[in-house]
């Protein structure tokens, strides 16, 4: 009876063993298989990080790209406002030149003596 009863916990125990080998392998087999899942996520992570920041850089660098091209802009218009400007001048200095032309004629033609500056302001 007493080997009947050692052979029944003998088949136990070695039933146990192989029920905790199996689990110990199960055990390996998961924690290999999240170890590769969470390689994975932290590479997808890494990815994303890497892709964040170069669009971080290249919305930077469109913003100064904008910047520049607002001053760029500015100063066109400021230069476009000057040349309307003197655009609008144009006729005025024509009318003097006119004047200036006209001038020496009269003088001559009346016999009047011109300055040295009118002169020079004619030649």
């Amino acid at each position: 009876m007493v080997s009947a009863a050692e052979a029944k916990y003998e088949s136990r125990i070695s039933e146990m063993k192989r029920n905790i080998s199996v689990l110990e392998k199960e055990r390996s087999e998961s924690e290999a298989d999240w170890s590769r899942k969470l390689k994975e996520k932290v590479k997808e992570l890494d990815d994303i990080k890497r892709i964040l920041g170069s669009a971080a850089r290249t919305r930077e660098n469109e913003e100064n790209m904008v910047s520049n091209l607002k001053e760029e802009l500015a100063k066109a218009k400021e230069a476009n406002k000057a040349l309307q400007r003197e655009t609008a001048e144009l006729p005025i200095l024509r009318e003097q030149l006119l004047e200036l032309e006209v001038y020496p004629k009269f003088c001559f033609q009346k016999e009047i003596v011109l300055t040295p500056l009118c002169t020079e302001l004619i030649s």
